[in-house]
């Protein structure tokens, strides 16, 4: 097992399991958090080697969980949302993230 998995933040359960079906067979690791909160405490225990970060979460949203990461980490956030607004990419961008 990868002592540094791959970190879904995500709250919708069909989104979950569809990011999940995208990556790639081979033996994975992958931890999965709910909000935000669970998120940042899976970031600091598991020590991830990937972050998939959504945006609209309950909670804490994405970006702040993203300034958090970036506190601690200058490894990759992958942002997926459902907003599609220049602004909310150029957000993510000037926080660390690519999307």
């Amino acid at each position: 097992m990868n002592s540094s998995p791959i970190l879904i933040i995500e709250d919708d359960p069909k989104t979950l399991l569809l990011i999940q079906s995208d990556l790639p067979e081979e033996s994975l690791e992958i931890a999965s958090a709910s909000n935000g909160q669970l998120g940042i405490e899976l970031f600091r225990a598991r020590k991830p080697q990937l972050v998939i970060l959504d945006v609209i979460l309950s909670g804490m949203d994405g970006l702040r969980i993203c300034t958090e990461i970036r506190q601690e980490s200058n490894g990759p956030i992958l942002i997926v949302s459902a907003r599609a607004a220049e602004m909310d990419r150029v957000l993510g961008w000037g926080l660390g993230a690519g999307g």
